[in-house]
């Protein structure tokens, strides 16, 4: 079993589009679903989506919903374990399953970019973050800390011929998780945890975006289906 799992809160944009993604890339989904608002919680429900609900009194701590994660995916116990949330998407030139099936190792690692919407073009414009390791397999004692996996007993780290794409909400979206973040802060959570959000929740991008068209990630979104 490969299992791609997230915690979701009011995406109901990107739920359908996550739905269509595992089922292409043969993996089966499960939703933690986070104080939703927005018919997310009832389209799980009316779709038989396996998911439960967890409520963080309206914040965002981003430490205790890792938790519930891994504690989620101890009990369902898969062979891979897929951390997606609702508008992250890893593309590859095959079904990501057939990479899970081949690979050698037990960390899966792929850059990061992330979209930033730019003259109302929320799908043209990004810019590399960083390496994300959000794929593994799995073994008990599993930690994550923000975007560091604490893996037992050591990694060993693929980087398939792939991309993950952060495609963003609105920034009516941002600014209502900034919200939840800074209630979330408030009670202790790192301030690493988010603190990105301040600057997009006013809607201000950062420099030395690219455009989508000419980067050496186009052909291989526009493959796999870069708003899927």
């Amino acid at each position: 079993m490969n299992l791609c799992i997230g915690f979701y809160h009011n995406e109901i944009e990107w739920l359908p589009k996550k739905v269509r993604y595992c089922r292409d890339n043969l993996l089966d989904m499960y939703v933690i679903d986070n104080e939703s608002t927005d018919g997310t919680l009832e389209y799980l429900q009316r779709n038989k989506i396996p998911h439960h609900s967890f409520s963080t009194n309206g914040e965002f701590p981003l430490s205790k919903l890792q938790k519930e994660m891994i504690h989620t995916i101890e009990h369902i116990n898969p062979e891979w374990v897929v951390y997606l949330d609702a508008d992250l998407f890893v593309y590859c030139k095959e079904p990501l399953a057939y990479i899970l099936d081949k690979s050698d190792g037990n960390v899966l690692e792929f850059p990061r970019i992330n979209f930033f919407p730019v003259d109302d073009k929320r799908f043209r414009y990004y810019k590399y973050i960083n390496n994300i390791q959000c794929i593994y397999k799995h073994i008990p004692g599993v930690k994550y800390q923000g975007d560091n996996l604490d893996y037992p007993g050591g990694k060993k780290v693929c980087r398939p011929d792939g991309i993950m794409v952060n495609h963003s909400g609105t920034i009516e979206h941002r600014k209502d998780e900034y919200e939840r973040r800074k209630k979330a802060w408030q009670n202790g959570e790192p301030k690493s945890h988010g603190f990105h959000l301040k600057d997009l929740s006013e809607g201000k991008n950062p420099d030395g975006l690219k455009d989508i068209f000419d980067s050496e990630y186009y052909n291989l979104l526009n493959k796999r289906g870069k708003n899927d």
